[in-house]
């Protein structure tokens, strides 16, 4: 089962030039009540071919209601062997910012469609995005260590093994397994401390957050 969202204003052709590239199961229309008319239009070029299209009416100006319309899909369309991918092209610049935030954290492949004459596959791009992190495999203890290490980040600081296991009250080998999980995650990655006088301190590692951590960890 091949789920498509896509973002749409009144220009209907990247909703449709999408079916013929990908060819999706299901497509939620992310649009506005000002453009019923394209939402209908959309809908009655796709019944032809048994596709099932749910509108889900939202502001193209909310960055929130547009990432929350989106998780409230994945929640109830996630099952195994569903795929997600989401269409950037339509609507605002913030539902386009909003879907792509959405699509690292469900696995969703973005798809962005030109207006140009070659082949309508060749127009269908599908814009990288970075490994998506295993949810799941963090349970909220190790959720906990993750924004900790942002807090110590934002305040200036960085946080050391050490450091972890006294505010966590775990041992050493406990601490290392869920830093582990992050680093494997593509999470977390070793910092250098540095003395006084400015030289690296080789004797101790800090653990810091990776881009990817950092986004992570603001969101969960």
């Amino acid at each position: 089962m091949h789920i498509h969202i896509a973002m749409m204003g009144r220009v209907t052709e990247p909703v449709t030039k999408a079916f013929q590239a990908l060819g999706y199961d299901k497509l939620y229309l992310l649009s506005g009540t000002k453009f019923q008319e394209s939402i209908d239009k959309v809908t009655e070029s796709l019944s032809n071919f048994k596709v099932e299209v749910i509108p889900e009416y939202i502001s193209g100006f909310d960055f929130q209601e547009i990432v929350n319309t989106i998780y409230r899909i994945y929640e109830r369309e996630n099952e195994k062997g569903v795929t997600f991918s989401i269409n950037i092209t339509g609507g605002t610049n913030l539902m386009a910012a909003a879907a792509c935030s959405c699509a690292f954290f469900i696995g969703a492949t973005i798809y962005y469609v030109m207006d140009d004459d070659k082949p309508v596959k060749e127009q269908v791009l599908s814009i990288p995005t970075p490994k998506t992190p295993n949810m799941a495999a963090l349970k909220e203890e190790t959720r906990e260590i993750l924004r900790y290490i942002l807090k110590k980040v934002e305040s200036g600081g960085y946080a050391t093994t050490a450091e972890l296991m006294e505010e966590f009250n775990k041992t050493k080998q406990t601490l290392n397994h869920q830093i582990n999980i992050l680093r494997e995650e593509g999470l977390v990655e070793n910092g250098e401390i540095k003395r006084p006088d400015g030289k690296v301190d080789r004797r101790y590692k800090s653990i810091v957050l990776t881009q990817q951590g950092r986004l992570v960890a603001s969101w969960i």
